[in-house]
């Protein structure tokens, strides 16, 4: 059965609002090491329970609710009412993003981020990933200046998404220095944070996600949550 635009739309929605809840505190497989100072100072469970009411509010389009759930936090916890409140900016960013297929040309201080896909019990590519890929290598010409992050763990074979991605871009003529592996993610939220991690320590400032066009919302909600600013 089809499903309507504004069913797909709450979808869409609600996907990257799990996401970006997981991203806030961390995901079911997260430890305290991966969490911003702020949402791991989170005081009490009942802070908490304000923080995913504003979110769940949000969803629903319950504004009043919102409103309310987000004054309680304010007032108990600054600190995570900041960072709920980036949550919420960055689910209304993430929902209006369209995929994009052309390069987006960028410089030095612009990370292009392929993200994993799944491999074989082999350890070699699925046609997804080597799609995603594709699409990065492009970006990679179009912005030869720009350093280059693929994230993934997942092994197979004892080879991880991360790994078998770089090992795929130079092999298509991209300098292995230019690429940086990030290899221990299990899911679209930790892409995010390692990732997030790497970003900052290679000093660019910004980033150009690459993934299919069905996850590309909430790679981006998570990433903007996780701290990065994804400019394509």
């Amino acid at each position: 059965m089809r499903k309507s635009p504004k069913r797909f739309a709450s979808a869409r929605r609600f996907l990257v609002v799990v996401a970006s809840a997981a991203a806030l505190f961390g995901g079911v497989e997260a430890v305290p090491a991966w969490l911003t100072p702020a949402v791991a100072a989170a005081s009490t469970p009942a802070d908490r329970a304000l923080a995913e009411q504003a979110i769940w509010d949000n969803y629903n389009g319950d504004v009043v609710g919102q409103t309310v759930a987000m004054a309680k936090l304010t007032a108990a916890d600054p600190a995570l009412a900041q960072r709920t409140g980036q949550v919420l900016s960055s689910v209304g960013t993430a929902v209006l993003t369209v995929p994009n297929p052309a390069p987006v040309p960028a410089g030095a201080q612009t990370a292009i981020v392929v993200l994993g896909y799944g491999l074989l019990p082999n350890g070699t590519m699925r046609p997804e990933l080597v799609n995603r890929l594709s699409a990065g290598l492009r970006e990679a010409q179009a912005s030869p200046s720009s350093p280059i992050v693929v994230t993934g763990g997942n092994p197979q074979s004892g080879v991880t998404e991360g790994q078998a991605m770089k090992a795929w871009l130079t092999g298509h003529g991209i300098s292995a220095d230019r690429v940086h592996a990030e290899t221990r993610a299990n899911s679209t939220v930790q892409n995010a944070l390692f990732s997030t991690t790497i970003i900052k320590s290679i000093g660019a400032t910004d980033a150009v996600l690459v993934s299919s066009p069905d996850h590309i919302r909430r790679a981006t909600g998570d990433f903007l949550v996780a701290g990065t600013p994804v400019v394509g």
